[in-house]
């Protein structure tokens, strides 16, 4: 059987300093999407966290935001109007302009691949 696996350390639990608020519940035969989040937004930055200036010293995290935060990539990624999410609007732009630069590969299933193994959550539709 296929091991699943986790980001945390076995016996480790991530601690949240807010809960989730669920935004959406899509129930389909088989399948529930759960399209919850955690809103960051209200808690303050830690005073020893210092954001790299070098690509090679971020994090995924960090680069996402370097990203969405630079007017440059604003034609192919870009906050929705509420803040809480962000769009690709042109994932083969994206993938040829900006994850060769960011992730040293330009493949847009890669990216998507990333953004899920650190915990980002696909919404495909609402």
């Amino acid at each position: 059987t296929p091991v699943k696996r986790s980001a945390t350390p076995p016996g480790h639990k991530l601690v949240y300093p807010v809960d989730p608020t669920p935004i959406q519940l899509i129930v389909r035969p088989k399948t529930i999407v759960n399209h919850s989040y955690r809103d960051f937004s209200q808690v303050p930055p830690d005073t020893k966290d210092e954001t790299p200036q070098e690509l090679s010293d971020m994090s995924f995290a960090q680069k996402v935001h370097e990203i969405l935060s630079t007017e440059a990539y604003q034609g192919y990624v870009s906050w929705m109007p509420h803040g809480r999410v962000f769009r690709i609007l042109i994932p083969k732009r994206f993938e040829m302009k900006v994850t060769p630069i960011f992730f040293g590969h330009a493949r847009y299933s890669t990216f998507l691949r990333q953004l899920n193994n650190h915990g980002f959550k696909h919404i495909t539709q609402g």
